[in-house]
């Protein structure tokens, strides 16, 4: 009689524990936060998506918005007020989104995305780059983004790092990258 209990004990904690530390949230719920995401206009992708679940009615989600570069502070800024409102009335949940620009229109920016989405493809298929910006520092090109790689993905974060870093070199040796390796959750 006493394991019985033991065991019913346990699994009642465990029930209770669950919500309050924090459950993934199930695919079909992901699914549905993205495709309410892509109905927006200036919304050009989202990354660094995470829904947790801390009992009912009682949901967190947070992710990076990508919006065109171009939106002024108060645009990019009423349009994320929007989606938090609507998102967070929907699924009962406490929103915070991060804006990311992206200049879409920028010769320099689309080459370099483009050579580096091309050398992503010898890394992994699935992976894929996303926070990415051109900017000058010290007279130098600066390019910074975040790498997207799924688990198991069979070079260490270290390795992408070191052989997108040489790479991109090759297109300009005075060029200086900030790279960040992801590993993708969704």
């Amino acid at each position: 009689i006493s394991v019985i209990i033991l065991k019913a004990g346990i699994e009642a904690a465990r029930e209770s524990l669950v919500p309050l530390l924090g459950e993934k949230a199930d695919d079909e719920l992901i699914r549905g936060i993205k495709e309410d995401l892509a109905a927006y206009d200036n919304i050009l992708g989202v990354h660094d998506l995470n829904v947790h679940n801390y009992g009912v009615n009682r949901n967190v989600i947070t992710f990076h918005a990508e919006v065109p570069a171009g939106l002024t502070f108060i645009q990019a800024h009423e349009l994320v007020d929007t989606i938090e409102n609507e998102l967070g009335g929907k699924y009962s949940a406490e929103v915070t989104i991060h804006m990311d620009p992206v200049s879409e229109d920028d010769e320099l920016s689309v080459r370099y995305k483009s050579h580096i989405k091309e050398l992503l493809r010898s890394v992994d298929s699935e992976a894929a780059i996303h926070d990415f910006r051109l900017s000058e520092k010290d007279g130098r090109t600066r390019v910074s983004f975040d790498v997207e790689v799924p688990f198991g993905t069979k070079l260490e974060d270290r390795e992408i790092k070191e052989y997108l870093e040489r790479e991109i070199k090759k297109l300009d040796g005075n060029v200086q990258t900030v790279i960040c390796v992801d590993k993708k959750v969704y």
